[in-house]
C-alpha cells in the first residue's frame, strides 16, 4: 500500500511542488497528471488503486482552477485500459489502445478541458459504464464476483 500511495499520490504532489513555482513566475506552463477511469467509481478489489487515482483527479482539477489565472494549464487524463505491462499487455482493439496511440491522442486533448479521458473510445466507455455496470450493481455479491473473476483471469493470462 505504501508503494502505491508513494507512486500514485506522493509523486504527483511532490513533482507539482517542484515545477509549479517556476511556472507561476513565468506565468505559463502545463502539468498533465494521469489518473484512471477507476477514479470515477469505488471498485471492489481495486480499492486502493481507484482511491489513489481519485486523489490525482481531485487534486489536479482543483489545481487547474486555482492556477488558470496564472496561465498554467493543469490537465487530468483518466484513461480506461491501455495496452501496457500494467494491463498485462492486453491486445489492442476497439476498447483497448496501444500506449503510443493513446499518448498521441491524449496530447491532442491538451487545452480542451481540465479533465479528459484521453481519447474518444475511452470517453465513450466512461459514458456507457454507469449503464453497463452501475455503481450499486458493482457492490452486489454478483457484481463483485464478476470483477474478481475478470481480475483473476487477467492475472492468469499474464502467467
Amino acid at each position: 500500500m505504501t508503494d502505491l500511495v508513494n507512486c500514485n499520490i506522493m509523486s504527483v504532489v511532490q513533482m507539482t511542488r517542484v515545477v509549479l513555482p517556476s511556472m507561476v513566475t513565468r506565468r505559463r506552463g502545463v502539468i498533465i497528471n494521469v489518473s484512471s477511469m477507476t477514479s470515477l467509481w469505488s471498485v471492489p478489489f481495486l480499492n486502493m488503486y481507484a482511491a489513489s487515482k481519485a486523489f490525482v483527479r481531485s487534486f489536479s482539477n482543483a489545481l487547474a482552477t486555482e492556477y488558470r489565472p496564472y496561465g498554467i494549464t493543469v490537465q487530468t487524463v483518466s484513461p480506461a485500459i491501455v495496452s501496457t505491462n500494467m494491463a498485462n499487455n492486453l491486445p489492442p482493439g476497439p476498447l483497448i489502445m496501444r500506449s503510443e496511440d493513446f499518448a498521441r491522442e491524449a496530447l491532442d486533448t491538451l487545452g480542451l478541458s481540465s479533465d479528459v479521458s484521453g481519447c474518444l473510445s475511452h470517453a465513450l466507455q466512461v459514458c456507457l459504464m454507469p449503464f453497463l455496470m452501475p455503481q450499486w450493481l458493482l457492490h452486489t455479491q454478483w457484481g463483485s464476483r464478476l470483477v474478481k473473476q475478470n481480475l483473476n483471469k487477467l492475472k492468469e493470462d499474464n502467467k
